[in-house]
């Protein structure tokens, strides 16, 4: 694993810095709960090769938008709405209710 800390004003744009659609994939989107806000982490494996992953990872106040990078690889789109319904991290564009239905527990995975 090559974790790569940045910070969230930079992250999109070292992906843009490495991301080629033919050489990498992103795996997933993930959030975990630290002090005040999250550890984000972009998650990416190169394609056909037993490589280690490459994990961009930045840090956000839990009321801190998060740019998508889903302009880049369209798939984050899901990983930022599952964080945004079961979390509460909010991704730039990112809709709620793709996970949970309105009269669910908002942020089921938040600690508070």
């Amino acid at each position: 694993m090559n974790k790569i800390e940045t910070t969230i004003a930079a992250v999109i744009g070292d992906i843009s810095a490495f991301y080629d659609p033919a050489k990498w994939r992103l795996i997933t989107v993930n959030a975990l709960e630290v002090g005040e806000g999250f550890e984000i982490q972009w998650i990416f494996a190169e394609t056909c090769r037993k490589a280690p992953l490459k994990i961009l990872a930045a840090h956000a106040a839990f009321d801190e938008t998060v740019p998508s990078c889903a302009a880049i690889a369209p798939s984050a789109s899901f990983a930022e709405a599952e964080l945004f319904d079961l979390l509460g991290v909010r991704f730039e564009g990112a809709k709620g209710g793709m996970f949970l239905e309105p009269d669910d527990a908002k942020t089921p995975l938040r600690r508070f």
